[in-house]
This record gives structure tokens, sequence and C-alpha cells, in this order.
């Protein structure tokens, strides 16, 4: 579920925050680079915090 979401938040930053990053902001594509994989780091930590609190509700019942 979350590697969907993911993918959609990729494509949608890409479309809007790249192009007011490079064309008003002036900002190299590595900028822009540096940014997303900070998105996918943040969709990460929350995809494995979600994975632990399942599997710890699992074994409390």
């Amino acid at each position: 579920m979350a590697e969907g979401f993911l993918r959609r938040s990729k494509s949608v930053y890409r479309s809007t925050s790249a192009e007011y990053l490079e064309d008003e902001r002036q900002r190299s594509a590595e900028t822009r680079n540096v940014r997303l994989a900070a998105v996918r780091s943040f969709f990460r930590f929350l995809e494995y915090r979600e994975h632990v609190r399942c599997r710890i509700n699992f074994f409390l019942e």
C-alpha cells in the first residue's frame, strides 16, 4: 500500500515541486533529487513504523 502511495506521490512531486524549484527558484536538478530522496526516506520510515506497530498489535492480541 505505501509503495503505491510513494509512486503516486513521487509523480505528483515531480510535476509540481520540480517545476517550481527549477523554474521559479532557479534550483538545480541535484536540489530536486535531494528533496525527492528526503520524501522517499520519510515514507519508508512511515511504512516501517506501521509495519512494526502491526506486528506488536498482532503479538499483544
